[in-house]
């Protein structure tokens, strides 16, 4: 029995509620789930408009979000600890310019056709005014093995190039056609979308290099294609690779320093295949596991898949289960706090 595809969409509308209610939701229900500290101007008790369009794949969401009020927005350190966010967007903006906007060091107002990066595990701040604008959402778990990203990208405007202007002209007309699609044609939609986000992210990344770190941008590829090749192997080190790729194991490090440590790579590809495996559904036998994805036993990957998702795998894959058979059994959309996206069986 083949299984259908999902596509999973939710819409909030602050029109549903009383005025005095509208942005106690935001603020109280909403952000603190994604990690954000929300604040305006005027009474937290006066009318505030604000709509909120998703559509989901497991990996990929698009959004589209319209707010008729100026309100600020901010993450912190305490704030990151509280939600544990994984969330990462590209923020295409489409109507309104920043007040102000803090990431890091740098300051970076977006206005109209900019496109943003937005890390929610690094800290920033922005005013903004009434704007409007959609977000493409992925988490770092799953992109970590496609993109190196580092907090000096957090607030990067994507240049212009024909991948960026594609993607411009690519969002809206996607978000349009998804209100009518079937299940089918909206998961081949977003899947694409995904694609061309991933392509234009890359490509951004290696624009922003100087012409000495072209090279090396294209030697951290081979790196990141040579540990998904071989993960599953146990003698896997950052001297292998380095052997492999044909660098000395200070460049390789020298290569990853806008990433993560070599070693700490390998391991986190191979717990990024384990919960594929385990979500899958395959991964029943987690000794078995443990050494499909390049452990030496069970008593180590439980100790690092533990560190890494504050779940034993026996946990994990029981959270995902009862997710899937409360909403067979209720029919309903289901927030999942860990990725931050709607589930619907």
């Amino acid at each position: 029995m083949t299984r259908r595809p999902v596509v999973n969409s939710f819409t909030l509308d602050s029109i549903a509620w009383r005025d005095s209610d509208q942005f106690g939701f935001l603020r109280e229900e909403l952000a603190p789930k994604l990690g954000l500290l929300v604040a305006r101007r005027e009474s937290t008790k006066a009318p505030f408009e604000f709509r909120v369009k998703h559509y989901s794949i497991p990996c990929f969401a698009l959004e589209s979000v319209d707010f008729g009020d100026p309100f600020q927005v901010q993450v912190t350190e305490k704030s990151m600890v509280t939600a544990k966010s994984d969330r990462i967007s590209l923020h295409y903006r489409t109507a309104g310019t920043d007040l102000a906007a803090i990431f890091g060091n740098n300051t970076c107002i977006a206005g109209p056709q900019d496109l943003r990066i937005t890390d929610f595990q690094q800290s920033f701040y922005v005013d903004l005014p009434r704007f409007q604008s959609m977000n493409l959402v992925m988490s770092h778990r799953e992109v970590l093995g496609e993109l190196p990203f580092g907090s000096d990208q957090n607030g990067d405007f994507i240049r212009d190039s024909s991948l960026s202007k594609t993607l411009r002209q690519l969002i809206p007309c996607v978000f349009q056609e998804l209100r009518s699609a079937s299940d089918l044609e909206a998961v081949q939609m977003l899947g694409h979308l995904r694609q061309l986000t991933i392509d234009t992210l890359r490509f951004h990344m290696i624009r922003d290099l100087d012409s000495v770190e072209i090279g090396n941008q294209s030697r951290l590829n081979v790196v990141l294609h040579y540990i998904e090749k071989h993960y599953s192997e146990q003698s896997l080190s950052p001297d292998k690779i380095a052997a492999a790729t044909g660098m000395s194991r200070a460049t390789l490090y020298r290569l990853c320093r806008k990433m993560i440590p070599p070693r700490e790579l390998i391991q986190k590809t191979r717990l990024r295949k384990a919960a594929e495996v385990i979500r899958s559904g395959k991964g029943t036998n987690f000794e078995a596991l443990s050494y499909s994805v390049g452990f030496s036993g069970r008593q180590s990957f439980t100790r690092a898949f533990q560190k890494e998702f504050e779940l034993s795998p026996k946990e994990y894959r029981q959270e995902h289960l009862s997710r899937l058979q409360e909403a067979r059994k209720q029919g309903k959309q289901m927030y999942c706090k860990r990725c931050c996206l709607i589930e619907r069986v």
